[in-house]
């Protein structure tokens, strides 16, 4: 999966009515500066700026938008996983579900990966002198209500020998600066109560707990007698 990319406007072919044109222009200016700008220089309302573009698209008969890819730039200790160097962080999987009391199955957890890659999710990982050495796992959701994008954290991970050097955090700030980029409402993560460590991270990080506002609830399907054996592929 290859990094999905904010838009720039290149060229838009308006209907050819004075009032039109003047509306084609507005327009314009909406997207460029959108998403002219530095990664740390937008806002919310520019959400709603693209929003009313799209109004405009639609109520005025312009009918051919082409758009450049401005990229995101990960920066030389990131490392984006695909489907091509999934084995890059492989390693870094298994030390994961060990910690988490699971049984590891290389095949399986390839596998998973690789479907987690072709949906919604993507994978950064983290570097210390070339070496893969950690990563976070997020996914694109939308609300129903709405209906604003947003990423949901899966799970962050730091090999035990690397920690207590802000790496998780640094892989926390590069989705938070990914979502401003992508000009998304937001990041959801959960995490165990008793986990005041990643509590205590998120808080730092200007995270919300929102654990009095929102319940969690959970329905275990135990009919499925294969999901306690590993990954399963639903596909």
């Amino acid at each position: 999966m290859k990094i999905n990319f904010a838009p720039a406007l290149t060229a838009v072919s308006p209907s050819k009515t004075k009032n039109n044109v003047l509306k084609f222009k507005k327009f314009q200016n909406n997207l460029q500066n959108n998403y002219g700008k530095n990664i740390y220089g937008h806002s919310y309302k520019q959400g709603e700026n693209y929003a009313n573009s799209r109004e405009i698209i639609k109520n005025y008969n312009i009918s051919t938008i082409n758009f450049t890819s401005k990229k995101f730039d990960l920066g030389e200790d990131f490392e984006e996983i695909t489907l091509d160097n999934i084995e890059n962080v492989l390693p870094l999987y298994e030390k994961y579900q060990k910690g988490m009391n699971q049984k590891v199955d290389r095949e399986k957890l390839s596998q998973f990966i690789k479907d987690e890659l072709e949906g919604q999710s993507q994978i950064f990982s983290i570097k210390q002198d070339g070496e893969n050495v950690g990563f976070i796992h997020f996914s694109l959701t939308r609300s129903t209500i709405d209906m604003c994008p947003f990423f949901t954290i899966q799970s962050v991970f730091v090999d035990e020998n690397q920690r207590g050097k802000g790496l998780a955090k640094k892989l926390v700030n590069k989705v938070k600066d990914y979502s401003v980029f992508k000009n998304y409402k937001g990041i959801f993560v959960k995490t165990l109560a008793k986990n005041e460590s990643s509590m205590n991270m998120y808080r730092n990080l200007d995270f919300k707990d929102e654990s009095t506002k929102y319940g969690v609830f959970f329905w275990a399907n135990d009919n499925v007698l294969d999901y306690k054996k590993g990954y399963v592929n639903t596909k």
